[in-house]
């Protein structure tokens, strides 16, 4: 839920850009004081709430960590806590491009069907639904290489939804259900479990074990 205060950052960020005009080369753009400040007050609230999680949680694991192992078992909840919260960056950070839809605006039928006929064999058949077929499966503005086809049938990529948008969504409903449906009853059991159940227990061997 907090990663849901950038949405209407991100969305409304083109109304504070500025566009400062250059005359010995192209424009350059600058933002508003009031962007600045609406971004530092976004990284106030969040890091207040992400600190009060932080300790809540590392209260938590000293309470349940055992003394007769010392540090070594709080460095292990503390350890998985920290991998569970950072490695699933990785995986969104790679699935925002995959999960972002764009399209070709504004592309030269005539230069797709130049492109065209130089990229395929010259008894080919040429035809506008041919090359209309082509253009959809090369010009895609998906990866480097669909945003290059669509540079050279000289048309313009146009961001249709954000797979930023897509993955706050998507991770706010998973949550939020997650939570109700199982979460919230787990995180209640394991907090009426007493301290002697995080305890570590050492079982002799059976060859070992003293009758």
């Amino acid at each position: 839920l907090l990663a849901s205060l950038t949405v209407p950052l991100v969305h409304y960020m083109p109304y504070f850009r500025q566009v400062v005009e250059n005359a010995t080369g192209p424009p350059t753009y600058v933002f508003s004081a009031t962007f600045y400040i609406l971004i530092l007050c976004k990284m106030v609230i969040y890091s207040v709430f992400s600190h009060v999680m932080f300790v809540c949680q590392m209260a938590y694991h000293a309470r349940v960590s055992d003394p007769s192992i010392g540090g070594t078992y709080m460095t292990l909840l503390n350890t998985a806590a920290n991998l569970a919260a950072s490695l699933p960056a990785t995986l969104m950070l790679y699935l925002v491009d995959p999960l972002t839809w764009r399209s070709c605006d504004g592309l030269d039928l005539a230069q797709a069907i130049n492109v065209y006929a130089n990229s395929t064999p010259a008894a080919s058949p040429i035809s506008e639904s041919i090359v209309r077929d082509w253009i959809s499966r090369n010009a895609t503005c998906k990866a480097a290489a669909g945003m290059e086809a669509c540079k050279a049938l000289k048309g313009t990529c146009h961001t249709i939804l954000d797979g930023f948008y897509v993955e706050i969504g998507v991770c706010i409903l998973v949550g939020v259900i997650s939570y109700f449906a199982f979460l919230r009853q787990v995180a209640g059991k394991l907090d009426l479990l007493p301290v002697s159940s995080y305890r570590y227990r050492h079982t002799p061997l059976a060859c070992c074990r003293k009758d």
